[in-house]
């Protein structure tokens, strides 16, 4: 039986990253593309999007995997379902998606590069645009099936709290290793096994907690709006996926339920859309470059999504 308040919570994840997305172009910490137009309004809210995005999408991965733990799955099954599952679709959008669109827009990225030299850089998780999710999801599932199995061993609460505070001081670390997806995975371990402590633990937390959540929530994103400090993003980070896992609703609403049941397809095939628009409308009015972005690429994206379930092609989205 589906969970509906986990439902509605990737529903809401993949739009946001969708809208975060389709406004890139207007980040100052963005310069893939250029743009003459400054819309800081738009650049204010990519940032808090930043914030959100990634730490809510790891952690429903988090979330879920508690359940499959109680399984009992074998390790080799274990891998290669979630090779199958998150490698496969990152191979097959990369080789038949992503790098041909980009190099049908000239990508700055691709200059003076060799097909083999791209194929290469796909193979070690680097210039890979939106699919570095896949590769890092992959790894930290690795990691978390071996943390799950010593904590169901040890079976203490302390031990659950060690782990959190180790992931999060690994994710604070400005980790260099030779392959990118591995950096990914040790900065975003910690959102994943914050998702498998509120699956374990979130039911237990009433209502007199969650309501001072969302106001401490709102007061950390203001003070590092203010101060940019990295301490107070994490916190930032960590609270709004707690305001979001606490308040949501779980009521049932099908246009919901569709967005939610695509949002893996949703999010392979959106991202690289957007490389169209900042390619050769990079400075007509913004409102145009996000309707085309949020509604058009993202309703497209969405069908793409639909119709690849119902095919044989299915593969391609982990499916």
């Amino acid at each position: 039986m589906k969970n509906q308040k986990i439902v509605n919570i990737r529903a809401f994840a993949i739009l946001i990253v969708v809208l975060g997305h389709s406004i890139i172009l207007y980040s100052d910490s963005w310069n893939l593309f250029e743009t003459t137009c400054k819309v800081p309004v738009l650049n204010v809210l990519k940032e808090i999007i930043n914030i959100i995005q990634m730490p809510l999408f790891f952690s429903l991965s988090g979330f879920l995997f508690f359940y499959s733990s109680k399984k009992k799955t074998k390790s080799i099954s274990f891998f290669i379902n979630k090779f199958k599952r998150l490698m496969v679709p990152y191979f097959l959008i990369a080789f038949f998606w992503m790098i041909p669109i980009r190099m049908l827009i000239n990508f700055a990225g691709y200059s003076n590069l060799s097909i083999v030299t791209i194929v290469k850089q796909i193979l070690i998780g680097f210039n890979n645009g939106h699919l570095w999710y896949l590769y890092a999801l992959f790894m930290i599932f690795i990691l978390m099936f071996f943390i799950d199995r010593a904590l169901q061993y040890f079976n203490s609460e302390f031990v659950y709290i060690v782990v959190f505070v180790i992931l999060m001081v690994l994710s604070f670390n400005k980790v260099n290793l030779r392959f990118a997806f591995l950096n990914d995975a040790i900065k975003y371990a910690v959102w994943f096994y914050m998702g498998y402590l509120l699956n374990r633990y979130g039911n237990t937390v009433n209502l007199k907690v969650k309501i001072p959540t969302l106001i401490i929530t709102i007061l950390f994103l203001v003070l590092w709006l203010i101060f940019r400090k990295e301490l107070l993003g994490f916190l930032s980070s960590f609270f709004s996926v707690l305001s979001i896992y606490w308040i949501f609703t779980d009521k049932s609403n099908k246009f919901i339920n569709s967005v939610s049941d695509n949002s893996f397809g949703i999010y392979l095939f959106h991202s690289p859309l957007v490389y169209i628009t900042y390619t050769y409308l990079p400075n007509v009015t913004p409102i145009l470059v996000v309707l085309i972005n949020f509604v058009g690429f993202g309703l497209l994206a969405f069908v793409l999504s639909c119709v690849v379930k119902r095919t044989r092609l299915k593969i391609i989205i982990g499916e």
